[in-house]
């Protein structure tokens, strides 16, 4: 196992978590209350939480690449983009306070998958 299948696995685990189950089954209701938003439907919600999933299945793909010793500078920029801009979206909208963890979860994977770009030898280096 490698730091960047540890970065990846924790990205998909809390995702699904936090993320993809919420918007895909709670009650529009509580999603309007968890996001300050108000909805007429739930679709948005649920589209979300499949797109979500849909990057998610990227990073699994990512990490059987990096078992079979293959960098996935892909997956990689498809997550700096995607962490990054969530967590500039957060912080420009000024909805981050309010949002504490998601933007700090955010911030943080992107910083770990810049920091995989930048040191590709380092984060493929088995560990275990």
């Amino acid at each position: 196992m490698t730091s960047l299948t540890l970065v990846l696995s924790f990205k998909i685990i809390v995702t699904l978590l936090f993320v993809v189950f919420p918007f895909l089954f709670h009650k529009r209701q509580k999603l309007d209350l968890a996001t300050s938003m108000t909805s007429s439907s739930a679709s948005l919600y649920r589209l979300f939480g499949v797109s979500n999933l849909a990057l998610l299945v990227a990073y699994a793909g990512g990490i059987y690449l990096v078992e079979n010793g293959v960098f996935p500078w892909v997956v990689i920029f498809m997550g700096l983009m995607s962490n990054f801009g969530s967590t500039l979206t957060l912080i420009l909208s000024k909805t981050w306070t309010q949002n504490l963890p998601l933007t700090l979860f955010f911030g943080v994977i992107a910083a770990l998958l810049l920091f995989s770009a930048m040191f590709p030898q380092l984060a493929m280096m088995r560990m275990i």
